[in-house]
C-alpha cells in the first residue's frame, strides 16, 4: 500500500517505550497525553530520542460510546 495525502510511513525503532493505554472521547486526547507527560515525574525515566507515536486498536465509529481505543507510545530512558 502506498501512502497518499497526510498519511505517511515511518519506521519506528526498537528501543524501550513508556506505553499508555487509553480508551478516550475525541476531546480527552490532551488529558491522555497529559497523563503520560506527568507519569514521567515519578518514574525515574525521561523522554529519549526519537518520535512518539498513537498506535490504534479500533475504529472509533465502530465503538458503542465512539471512544478511541489506543496506546502513546513515548521512547525513555532512564534518568
Amino acid at each position: 500500500m502506498k501512502p497518499e495525502g497526510e498519511v505517511g510511513r515511518i519506521d519506528i525503532p526498537s528501543g524501550r517505550y513508556a506505553t499508555g493505554r487509553f480508551e478516550i472521547g475525541a476531546h480527552e486526547f490532551t488529558d491522555a497525553w497529559n497523563t503520560m507527560c506527568l507519569w514521567f515525574t515519578e518514574s525515574g525515566y525521561q523522554p529519549g530520542e526519537g518520535l512518539p507515536y498513537e498506535l490504534y486498536h479500533n475504529n472509533h465509529m465502530e465503538h458503542p460510546e465512539k471512544k478511541f481505543i489506543l496506546d502513546i507510545c513515548i521512547p525513555v530512558k532512564e534518568l
